[in-house]
């Protein structure tokens, strides 16, 4: 896996809460879906998630961040930082209208695509 899941950020505030992920091999994101999910016990997961965000195609290089808020983006928005130490935090919104990750046992799952298929267009 070339991006690891560092921590929930502001866990249950509102307009605050995000996912914290760190890239650890370049790669682009479009690769990487994060599901909202629940602990069923403490070594297992829901396997139907809440909510699924597909990253958009953009590269991210070893080193930097991703940082995924819950809530939707405003006009204001950044969608690229340069944090203190010089790294670059890459900030996507997910347009949830409430945080999702407040009670105890909700988690979020990183998953790494290696290709995908749809149906037909019609």
């Amino acid at each position: 896996m070339k991006i690891v899941i560092h921590s929930i950020a502001d866990r249950g505030i509102a307009n605050k809460e995000r996912l914290a992920l760190r890239v650890t091999s370049d790669t682009t994101l479009s690769y990487y879906v994060i599901l909202d999910t629940a602990y069923i016990t403490p070594n297992s997961i829901q396997t139907v998630p809440k909510n699924v965000f597909w990253f958009p195609p953009k590269p991210v290089k070893a080193g930097e961040w991703v940082l995924l808020y819950t809530r939707p983006a405003t006009t204001t928005d950044l969608v690229e930082k340069i944090l203190d130490d010089g790294t670059t935090a890459h900030i996507f919104y997910w347009g949830q209208p409430n945080v999702l990750w407040r009670q105890t046992g909700n988690c979020a799952v990183v998953l790494e695509l290696s290709d995908w298929v749809t149906t037909p267009f019609q």
